[in-house]
């Protein structure tokens, strides 16, 4: 981001920013390069380009574009470039783009995040934390989109209902939790959901780890709801040694359903 830091940042969101610490300094030449070369003329292009390049050389997959690893919209017109991106991939069946932003504290950024969430290929999704929710109240969903919460900690409960909490993981909480009050924890965090592939638990070093996002998909194209109904398939405790054989896995894989 410009000057190091998101335009619409809250005072809670910049303490405890994930993007300010480990790999992220390491590749900030990279991210650096990625700025640059987002005020270029042939920004749309270049990104097109990848894009199809991923969608071609995977016609049987579906792809998830997150905007944004790092960073949110810093201007209108970065932030018309991606719109223009999104309008220009409608075509391509197998590509979905999701963004995470906090940009619709502005009335100016939010008719264009409206503009954008209008597609049938994206899903905006909102964030929050304790102070927005209190300086700005509830923000109005976009499309399917929805709205998320950065809790301080465990017990900082949103004042008002919210699709999705992310645990701050800055305090490497490790204990199982669904739910922040009545508000569904990412199911990447809770500790309480194994990654499965294939009907067996995904394994790293022998020890399973905890669901991915494209196992989970809320972040994408899936609805809590739709997770309530899905989530026994998941069912495990991350991070413990399983044998890897159909009989004694004891999860389901749930990619057809």
């Amino acid at each position: 981001m410009p000057g190091g830091k998101c335009a619409f940042a809250s005072g809670i969101c910049s303490k405890y920013c994930y993007a300010s610490r480990g790999r992220f300094l390491w590749n900030s030449r990279c991210y650096a390069r990625n700025l640059k070369a987002t005020t270029g003329e042939d920004f749309v292009g270049r990104v097109c380009d990848e894009l199809h390049a991923a969608t071609n050389g995977n016609p049987g997959t579906g792809i998830a574009c997150a905007i944004h690893e790092k960073g949110d919209f810093y201007s209108l017109d970065y932030m018309r470039k991606w719109g223009e991106v999104i309008n220009k991939m409608g075509t391509v069946p197998n590509i979905t783009f999701f963004i995470y932003s906090r940009s619709w504290v502005s009335e100016p950024f939010r008719l264009e995040l409206e503009r954008i969430g209008a597609g049938n290929n994206v899903r905006v999704n909102l964030s929050t934390d304790r102070e927005m929710l209190a300086e700005r109240g509830m923000p109005k969903k976009i499309g399917n989109g929805l709205v998320t919460y950065l809790a301080e900690t465990d017990d900082d409960i949103p004042a008002h209902p919210v699709d999705l909490v992310f645990r701050n993981l800055c305090n490497k909480p490790t204990s199982p939790l669904e739910r922040i009050g009545e508000c569904l924890v990412c199911p990447h965090e809770t500790n309480l959901f194994v990654a499965t592939k294939n009907g067996l638990p995904v394994l790293q070093d022998g020890k399973t780890i905890r669901i991915r996002c494209q196992e989970c998909r809320l972040c994408i194209d899936r609805v809590p709801k739709e997770w309530e109904a899905a989530k026994d398939a998941y069912a495990g405790v991350p991070g413990i040694r399983h044998p890897a054989e159909p009989s004694q896995a004891g999860v389901r894989d749930h990619t057809s359903q």
